[in-house]
């Protein structure tokens, strides 16, 4: 050993470096960075508009309802947020928790500048987990006239998740853990597409490692407007603070440029159906409900009366008489979860669950929280399907994907439905970590017709995609469709010896409520 390192090696010298660096790293995470910041809000008028009177033409018949279209196709998805850039005329508000750095968020980008060179005012608001070496990029966006970048819940070291963010993240965990997962993109208050898709390849349906099956509602009519009030509270809260506060545009920042804006043949034909009146919206009372931004503030300020919405969501569930489909990436039900769904079955309610299995998902910890509960639901009586990871050239039914996709399908979609008429749609997941950490927003509707529409795509991923996970008396066993006939398997299917004992150890080592 070098003597260099063999003095940093004393353990005076190390204790030294020890306090030096968790000195810094506290000094750096102290807490938000206090910068002012306009309050600014939705638009009052959104009927002034060309937009806006094109849908409430729509909506005057319908005594107080909304109008919500499905987007199931990854391509559809992304053709209806180029269609609300393109039809917004005085203002387009955008909040997500990823915003990739691939062709389809670029290209969608390049229309909101578009947008802006209208004249249109722009709000961004973005979760900050993924954006620490973007802030250039951001700010360079946000240089733009006419366009504001905020990002939610900041951490101090701006970099990739590695070893100084990591600490960050332990040593302020209360609040850094906590991330804003809400998904909503709104067009001059008239228009509003809520759901479970991020920006970018995976969640659109193009080429990407991970092909997911998602969901999204466009939204026109009164329940817009109660998704803009989300939008302000967010926006005006403490935890959005300015991306100029963490980089500035410099010359020696270079950045790529946005690609020359280009709505796809879907996207345009979906914004002259806007205001023509022929694109087809299911028709019913609808409402929001969304996390208080508060909820960021940490266990105190999540544990508050009011700030949280998932006592809301599960007295919705808690209310059914006949049937419950739950539709979550991650099923993470929870002690209390497990013996409050298997009172519904016990009450005689058919409650089925579509998730991910082991080989499908994207997060392994997450199926590891699941799978600790997977035997007592299944014996309890509660329906559970598991999403195979089907993979091919040209991308499952339902991605859009124009291929070639060489991995697995992962389901990335959010849904309730009750009693076959109310459907919630929206962000968060059934597990722990959606009830208490991230903040979420979901539309909650009162249509049979939708729920019809929901429950056939949803029953036709279970037959023809899941495996069915059964209690035979003994043991879980898989069964899955091929043909006319049943397979049926006694270990996890399609997946390594290796990836079982990782969501073991996952299991025992993370904490249920972070999963």
């Amino acid at each position: 050993m070098f003597p260099s390192l063999r003095l940093l090696a004393t353990p005076r010298t190390l204790r030294i470096l020890l306090l030096a660096l968790t000195a810094a790293l506290l000094s750096a995470c102290a807490g938000l960075p206090e910068t002012p910041q306009p309050f600014t809000h939705a638009l009052q008028r959104p009927e002034g508009t060309p937009l806006g009177a094109a849908v409430a033409g729509q909506a005057a018949p319908r005594q107080g309802g909304s109008g919500l279209r499905l987007l199931v196709r990854g391509a559809e998805a992304l053709a209806a947020r180029e269609a609300l850039a393109l039809s917004a005329s005085a203002t387009l508000d955008l909040q997500y928790y990823i915003l990739a750095d691939d062709s389809s968020s670029r290209g969608l980008l390049a229309l909101v500048a578009q947008a802006a060179d209208r004249g249109v005012r722009v709000r961004l608001l973005v979760d900050d987990v993924h954006t620490g070496t973007r802030d250039a990029a951001l700010a360079e966006f946000a240089a733009h006239p006419g366009i504001e970048v905020r990002v939610f819940n900041p951490f101090r070291i701006r970099a990739r998740m590695g070893l100084r963010r990591g600490t960050e993240l332990l040593l302020r965990s209360d609040r850094l853990n906590r991330r804003m997962h809400n998904k909503i993109m709104v067009a001059d208050n008239a228009a509003a597409i809520v759901g479970g898709r991020n920006i970018g390849n995976a969640y659109f349906g193009q080429t990407s490692e991970t092909a997911f099956l998602d969901l999204d509602v466009l939204a026109i009519g009164p329940v817009v407007k109660e998704a803009s009030a989300s939008f302000d509270a967010y926006w005006n809260s403490a935890w959005a603070v300015p991306v100029e506060t963490f980089a500035a545009v410099t010359d020696s920042h270079p950045v790529a440029p946005l690609p020359e804006p280009r709505a796809s043949d879907e996207g345009e034909a979906m914004a002259r159906a806007l205001f023509d009146g022929t694109l087809a919206f299911e028709w019913g009372p609808a409402r929001a409900l969304w996390d208080l931004p508060e909820k960021a503030g940490g266990r105190d300020a999540a544990a508050r009366d009011g700030v949280r919405m998932a006592p809301s969501l599960r007295a919705l569930v808690m209310s059914a008489r006949e049937r419950v489909t739950i539709v979550s990436a991650y099923f993470v039900p929870g002690r209390d979860g497990v013996e409050q769904l298997a009172g519904l079955v016990r009450r005689g309610v058919t409650l089925s669950v579509l998730t991910n299995s082991l080989a499908a998902t994207d997060v392994v910890a997450a199926h590891a929280g699941y799978a600790h509960y997977r035997t007592e639901l299944a014996r309890a009586g509660v329906v559970l399907h598991e999403l195979r990871p089907l993979s091919g050239r040209s991308g499952p039914p339902g991605t859009g994907g124009s291929g070639p996709f060489s991995s697995r399908t992962s389901l990335h979609a959010k849904a309730f439905i009750i009693d076959g008429r109310t459907v919630v749609v929206g962000s968060p997941n059934a597990d722990l970590r959606s009830a208490w950490l991230n903040t979420e927003l979901v539309f909650v509707v009162e249509s049979e017709s939708l729920a019809r529409s929901l429950e056939g795509l949803i029953d036709r991923a279970a037959d023809e995609r899941s495996h069915r996970v059964r209690w035979n008396g003994s043991r879980l066993t898989w069964e899955r469709r091929e043909g006319d006939r049943i397979v049926v398997l006694e270990d996890e299917p399609d997946t390594t010896a290796w990836r079982r004992l990782l969501s073991d150890l996952l299991w025992i080592v993370a904490p249920e409520t972070s999963l």
